[in-house]
């Protein structure tokens, strides 16, 4: 194949702005796109847990001032599907239950696999430990908004 042949199948950018300095192309990413699926807030920390559809869990942390989401670690997929997620009391591990797979435990600091905290579990939270944020998911994806009284 010649290499003009191959730039003719690259995608066409659209141009916007004053002098046509802004370039977009329509892309999709690699891959198939990820759902968030379960989420749940520290009861002690700003942390949000997730669980995607394929099988990860990822840890975010919440700031407030700057309505950031920061990833702070992600654990390897598991291969049956996640139903439930919750944090223990003192925020150092996850409870992961799957329909078809025994529990697992994972360190939140970097999300591999430790043994079951000796304190109890909190309930999934939908807010956090403020009462000023709620995790939401729409369209597959983590919201974090303002807690409506």
């Amino acid at each position: 194949m010649k290499l003009g042949k191959a730039l003719d199948q690259r995608p066409r950018p659209h141009r916007v702005g004053c002098g046509n300095d802004v370039l977009f192309f329509e892309l999709m990413p690699p891959g198939p796109l990820t759902r968030t699926i379960l989420t749940t807030w520290s009861p002690t920390h700003p942390l949000v847990a997730t669980a995607l559809d394929t099988g990860a869990i990822i840890l975010h942390q919440w700031h407030a001032s700057s309505g950031h989401l920061e990833e702070r670690a992600r654990s390897t997929p598991v291969s049956a599907p996640i139903s439930s997620l919750r944090f223990s009391l003192d925020s150092t591990r996850l409870q992961i239950l799957s329909t078809d797979a025994p529990v697992r435990f994972l360190n939140t600091t970097n999300m591999l696999s430790a043994p079951p905290p000796l304190c109890s579990w909190s309930p999934p939270l939908s807010t956090s430990p403020d009462g000023a944020w709620r995790a939401v998911i729409r369209d597959g994806r983590l919201v974090v908004e303002t807690a409506k009284p």
